[in-house]
C-alpha cells in the first residue's frame, strides 16, 4: 500500500513537472509569399515588427495541397501583393491582354486559403493584391487596367513603385478608423488593378480623391473573422509615422491572438 502511494506521489510529481516544462503553442501567421530568393520579404518584417515572437509560415514555396495542410495550423493569414489575378476568376477572361504577368498556382492557392480562414473565422488582411484577392473570392470583379478603364484623377502607379502617394479619406465608422483615429492621411500606391463591383458581403470603408475604393472591410462586422483589406503597401511605410502603418499591422495581431485565447477556451 505505501509502495503504490509513493508510486502515485511521484508520478503526480513527475505529471506536474512535465506541465510546467511545456511551453504554450505559438502563434503562426500564414503569409501566401514570405520569401523572395530566399530572403523574408517586407511582409514578413510587417508582421514581425508587430509582434516579434511569432511563427511565419510561408504558403507559397510547397504544394498547395502541403500549403493548406501548413495553414490548418496558422492563427492568421496575410495575402500579400503580388502579379495580377486571371481575369477568369471574376468572369472577364477577355480582359487578359489589358493585364500584365500572373502567377495561376498563386490565385488557386490564395482563394482556397481564404476560403478556409473564413470557414475557420481566423483573421484576415489583405494587401494590394491581398484586397483584390477578398473582393474577387467573395463574388466581386476588377478593373483589369485602371487608366484605360476607369477615369479618375489619381495615379495609382508609377515606374518607381515607391514614387506614387496619394490621399485616403476613411469612413469614420469603419474598422480602419477604430485602428487609426485617422480620417484623412496619405499613402503609397503601385497597382493599375482594383475594384469595379464590390462583393455583396464586403463594404467600402476608404476611397482616394477619385472615389476609387482602397480599403474593404466585412459589411456585417457582428459576425465571422476580423477582416480588412487596404489597396497601398503599409509595410513599406513609415512605421513610427504614418497612421495606416504599422497600426495596421498590429491591430491584426491583436485580433489573431484574441482568436486564439477564444479557440483555447
Amino acid at each position: 500500500m505505501q509502495k503504490t502511494l509513493l508510486s502515485l506521489f511521484l508520478m503526480l510529481i513527475i505529471l506536474a513537472s512535465c506541465n510546467r516544462d511545456q511551453k504554450p503553442e505559438p502563434i503562426r501567421i500564414g503569409i501566401t509569399k514570405l520569401t523572395d530568393d530566399g530572403h523574408y520579404s517586407n511582409y514578413g518584417k510587417f508582421i514581425l515588427a508587430a509582434d516579434s515572437t511569432v511563427e511565419l509560415i510561408d504558403l507559397y514555396h510547397t504544394s498547395t495541397d502541403s500549403s493548406l495542410m501548413l495553414f490548418e495550423d496558422c492563427d492568421g493569414l496575410l495575402i500579400c501583393g503580388g502579379p495580377d489575378i486571371y481575369p477568369a476568376w471574376y468572369g472577364k477572361e477577355e480582359d487578359t491582354a489589358l493585364c500584365g504577368s500572373f502567377d495561376r498556382r498563386r490565385d488557386t492557392l490564395e482563394y482556397r486559403v481564404l476560403r478556409s480562414a473564413i470557414e475557420r473565422e481566423i483573421p484576415v488582411l489583405g494587401i494590394c493584391r491581398g484586397l483584390q484577392m477578398i473582393n474577387v473570392a467573395m463574388g466581386g470583379t476588377l478593373y483589369a487596367d485602371i487608366p484605360t478603364q476607369y477615369t479618375g484623377a489619381e495615379t495609382h502607379r508609377c515606374k518607381n513603385p515607391d514614387t506614387c502617394y496619394h490621399a485616403v479619406y476613411i469612413n469614420d465608422k469603419s474598422l480602419l478608423f477604430q485602428i487609426t483615429d485617422a480620417r484623412i492621411g496619405v499613402v503609397n500606391t503601385n497597382h493599375h488593378q482594383g475594384i469595379e463591383k464590390l462583393a455583396p458581403p464586403l463594404q467600402i470603408a476608404g476611397r482616394s480623391d477619385d472615389k476609387f475604393p482602397e480599403v474593404i472591410q466585412w459589411k456585417d462586422t457582428t459576425k465571422g473573422s476580423w477582416l480588412l483589406g487596404v489597396q497601398w503597401h503599409p509595410e513599406r511605410l513609415n512605421y513610427d509615422q504614418n497612421p495606416y502603418s504599422l497600426p495596421i499591422g498590429n491591430e491584426f495581431m491583436r485580433a489573431v491572438k484574441e482568436k486564439k485565447a477564444q479557440n483555447s477556451n
